[in-house]
């Protein structure tokens, strides 16, 4: 058996390892190595100048100094919060986060079109999928991970009620054969000769929110407020009580100086036996006759629903819609009606677009408004409404990024703030010509 010495007296250290053509001119190869890519650095500056340094192509709205990379970009550095404010307005996203994320984690340069705009899922689960905030208490959910996991619409909750002060249901509105086409006075209301979603609700003007239901719009036709007495018809505004009393009051007195032959005199019977007709009314003077008189129209405009009877067969006065703090009382004082309350918005955390939904009818979403009978009903279509159509897992699906309902920088909460704090960049900022100060055209609070 031979040792380690034995093999070790084979070893030959007298010889050394040939260059070959690379060891010998190294440095031949070097330089040639490093002129080549000169060169080609040279040729692609030539036709790309700076832009071969992109990853991408930049959106339209920068794409005019988009050849000026320090308009945004650090010097070796990446793109600062400053850098985007010296164009956009800031805009914070909620009083209550830890840290304001940079702009340039959520809004990515260099995707083409929209990348800048569209801002994936990652940018909001990474912190509302375990969320931290300032609050011990948070409002929202703190794990939402994707729309698979998001909790129920708050106005759909469980014990979530519609806090309107009103006397209304659609289902009397939409399925009732004794909704009645015509008004009180008898004139056809054709554009309502069948109660529809449209014949009462309507996209704001942006195509978004549904505009308040208005009363002179939607309501008159069917429910004009027309009481009777014996000196005549009168027409009251829907305003409040102490505003119909002053127009009530001038219509009474507008009837008593043109009418007032019939209304104060009598009138003899040329008929042999018949009775002449006395006085329509007897007062003395004209303030004694709108005193009167106004409390005659109060007493039956403030008439009080009869709860024994269906709603049908009460009067269709005020009091048919409207709730009040305290009643009409017989020594002329003025019922105080509770606020209508009816919500302006619903959604008070996230955006919807009738707009974008117009191609489908209604009870596709608001299937249960038939079976309505009550306003304290929330008729808003629940999440599993909208999972029907936003699924993740569906080929066919209309998305489900976070962004679609719920935009960072919600401006809509005070869209007169967000114009008054617009900034005015030069034109040659835009242009690329020179890059954009901070202090240009901006307007402190």
């Amino acid at each position: 058996m031979r040792s380690s010495k034995d093999l070790a007296v084979r070893l030959r250290f007298d010889r050394y390892p040939r260059l070959d053509f690379f060891r010998r001119h190294y440095l031949a190869a070097g330089a040639l190595a490093m002129s080549i890519a000169a060169l080609g650095w040279g040729v692609s500056m030539r036709i790309g100048g700076s832009s071969i340094y992109l990853p991408g192509a930049v959106t339209a709205n920068h794409a005019t100094f988009g050849a000026r990379c320090e308009t945004c970009h650090d010097s070796f550095g990446g793109v600062s919060n400053a850098s985007c404010e010296s164009c956009h307005q800031p805009r914070g996203h909620s009083e209550h986060v830890l840290e304001e994320a940079p702009c340039g984690s959520c809004h990515v340069e260099h995707r083409g079109e929209p990348g800048m705009l569209a801002v994936r899922d990652g940018a909001c689960t990474r912190c509302h999928g375990n969320l931290s905030s300032k609050r011990s208490d948070p409002e929202i959910q703190v794990d939402v991970p994707s729309f698979e996991a998001h909790p129920q619409f708050a106005p759909k909750r469980d014990g979530a009620v519609d806090p309107s002060a009103l006397r209304f249901n659609h289902k009397m509105h939409l399925t009732s054969e004794r909704v009645a086409a015509t008004n009180v006075e008898g004139e056809s209301c054709e554009k309502y000769a069948k109660l529809e979603c449209a014949s009462c609700h309507r996209p704001e003007v942006t195509g978004g929110r549904m505009a308040p239901v208005a009363f002179d719009q939607d309501c008159r036709c069917c429910h004009e407020q027309v009481v009777t007495t014996d000196i005549g018809s009168v027409t009251a505004l829907h305003v409040d009580p102490e505003e119909v009393r002053r127009d009530l009051s001038l219509k009474i007195l507008e009837a008593g100086v043109d009418r007032s032959e019939t209304i104060f005199s009598g009138a003899e019977s040329v008929l042999p036996g018949v009775r002449g007709r006395d006085p329509i009314d007897d007062s003395k003077t004209l303030r004694q006759f709108r005193e009167k008189q106004l409390a005659e129209f109060e007493k039956l405009l403030y008439q009080p629903l009869d709860p024994t009877l269906p709603l049908f067969d009460n009067n269709s006065k005020c009091f048919l819609c409207h709730d009040v703090e305290s009643a009409y009382t017989s020594q002329g004082d003025l019922p105080i009606l509770k606020p209508t309350n009816v919500p302006a918005r619903w959604l008070l955390r996230g955006e919807f677009s009738h707009r974008k939904h117009d191609l489908l009818d209604c009870k596709e979403c608001h299937g249960e408004l038939a079976q309505s009978a009550s306003t304290s009903d929330v008729n808003l279509p629940s999440r599993e409404v909208c999972a029907v159509c936003h699924s993740a897992d569906a080929s066919s699906s209309a998305g489900t990024n976070c962004i679609l309902c719920h935009p960072y920088h919600d401006t809509s909460k005070d869209p007169a703030l967000g114009r008054a704090r617009h900034l005015a960049v030069p034109l040659k900022a835009l242009l690329g010509d020179e890059a954009p100060q901070r202090a240009v055209g901006a307007t402190e609070d």
